[in-house]
């Protein structure tokens, strides 16, 4: 399958914080295998999320959803019906959702935390990371449709705000603030 550079780009940011964050899972007595399905348990409802925000899932995000995450057995008709009555069923897209934080982020802040309190030299952050993986994965899941909404730009900033602002407030390192946060018959998301 031949697929957009950007779709490869978010796979990989994909694999690598699920894998970094199943290693600081074992910090906290976390099975691996757990905390890599966590990890992307919480990516897939942050792309439901933004898939949400334009009021239609399209075939072409829910081709995005399943390539990044690896789900080739799944047809992209499936995905669109799938993340609809999932967006629906979990209340993704609300309010609630959007001011909840991640506990992927609250994992790697608190493994962060731990190893600066060791003294520990951290060059790049788990923290940090995570933030930059959900900021590449949400552009790339608003993109990948090649119309992006208003209103899919204001919920990615909304959730990007409500990620920076916890990890502002509990990580007691420096983090970078290089951020820009800037088909189908399942239409009619309305934020509850």
């Amino acid at each position: 399958m031949s697929v957009p550079a950007f779709w490869d780009e978010a796979k990989q940011y994909v694999d690598l914080i699920s894998n970094l964050l199943a290693e600081a899972g074992e910090v906290g007595q976390i099975p691996a295998d757990v905390a890599k399905k966590g990890v992307k348990g919480e990516l897939l409802n942050f792309m439901m999320y933004l898939s949400a925000s334009d009021g239609t899932i399209s075939t072409d995000e829910a081709a995005f959803i399943t390539y990044v995450l690896g789900m080739s057995n799944v047809s992209v008709h499936q995905a669109v019906s799938h993340i609809a009555s999932t967006i629906r069923e979990n209340n993704i897209y609300s309010k609630e959702y959007e001011t909840k934080v991640p506990t992927s982020l609250q994992l790697a802040v608190t493994v962060d935390n731990l190893m600066i309190d060791a003294g520990a030299a951290i060059d790049s952050s788990i923290t940090q990371l995570l933030l930059q993986a959900y900021e590449k994965i949400g552009m790339h899941i608003i993109q990948s449709d090649n119309n992006v909404d208003a209103n899919e730009v204001k919920d990615f900033k909304i959730y990007m705000k409500t990620m920076q602002d916890y990890a502002d407030a509990n990580y007691k390192g420096i983090l970078s603030t290089n951020s820009n946060a800037n088909s189908s018959n399942a239409t009619g998301f309305v934020k509850q």
